[in-house]
């Protein structure tokens, strides 16, 4: 089954990968095929020709009903050509409602275009924000969360030296 067919099919099931209302059963059912049903359901019913984002998907996405007082911002490799630039609000500890922005790419001047979309009074109830060492994402957090402590997140950079030193 195709990537975005699975996940579709995921969504439809609703409570997980152990319900048994999966798109093939539901189009079973009704005497359709389970292609045309996921087509229809595309087309009409999930509201994917309506959607704000639609436009601008590719290069970023932006969920501003998610941003908390502390967030991270954090680069991402999807795989080995795509680099995609991920700020998520902390309390959401990694479950739905945690992805406030994704952005493709980790220039600056990019992240910083994608993160002055949200309103500025919102941006600046951001009191903490935990990024890793790079210059530009730091470059891009401070003129985007003008209020906001910088954490830098160093166990990275310290994990490997900790690892080696046990195994000796």
């Amino acid at each position: 089954m195709p990537k975005l067919t699975q996940e579709l099919a995921d969504f439809l099931k609703g409570t997980g990968r152990d319900s048994q209302d999966t798109i093939g059963n539901i189009a079973g059912y009704y005497h359709i095929l389970p292609d045309k049903l996921r087509g229809h359901y595309k087309k009409h019913s999930c509201g994917c020709k309506d959607w704000n984002q639609k436009n601008h998907t590719e290069n970023y996405m932006l969920y501003p009903r998610n941003k908390g007082e502390q967030l991270n911002i954090d680069e991402i490799s999807l795989s080995k050509v795509e680099l995609y630039t991920f700020t998520t609000n902390k309390k959401g500890r990694s479950k739905q409602g945690t992805i406030v922005a994704s952005i493709m790419g980790t220039r600056s001047e990019d992240i910083i275009e994608v993160l002055e979309k949200l309103p500025m009074d919102s941006r600046k109830k951001v009191w903490e924000i935990t990024l890793d060492m790079s210059r530009n994402m730091e470059s891009a957090v401070r003129p985007s969360f003008p209020e906001a402590t910088l954490a830098t997140d160093i166990i990275r950079w310290f994990k490997p030296t900790i690892n080696q030193r046990v195994h000796v």
